[in-house]
């Protein structure tokens, strides 16, 4: 796929332009969102701190407010598993979960949390 030169983008309506950068913005959305699907299974697999028989459904990402804005934060997410109803929590470590949590963080804000189910593989924003 060619990506539109100034010229082509100039010529867009606004309409045309717009229907652009949200398709554009999609798929980073969910290309990103499969990148932090990962990061989190692989280090939660990684952790040592889930039983053989423990199967984790869900983690829960909370927003935090920074001086900058509002902000999904890796540290102390809450971790479901099957068959529990009360959550433990878990610092998911590094750069890239930072930075994905970073780029998924534009609807983060005081009532917002940021969910991946690990069952059906969807990363959604709710609040």
């Amino acid at each position: 796929m060619a990506v539109p030169s100034a010229d082509e983008l100039d010529r867009m309506s606004d309409d045309e332009l717009l229907a652009a950068l949200r398709a554009y913005q999609d798929a980073y959305d969910r290309r990103t969102e499969s990148k932090l699907l990962r990061v989190v299974t692989e280090q939660l697999a990684a952790s040592g701190e889930l039983e053989a028989d423990e199967e984790p459904i869900k983690v829960l990402f909370d927003p935090y407010n920074y001086p900058n804005g509002w902000y999904y934060k890796e540290r102390s997410a809450r971790v479901y598993l099957k068959g529990d109803e009360e959550p433990f929590l878990f610092d998911f470590e590094g750069d890239e979960v930072s930075g994905l949590l970073g780029t998924l963080s534009y609807e983060a804000g005081e009532k917002t949390e940021l969910v991946v189910n690990l069952v059906d593989g969807t990363v959604d924003h709710l609040g």
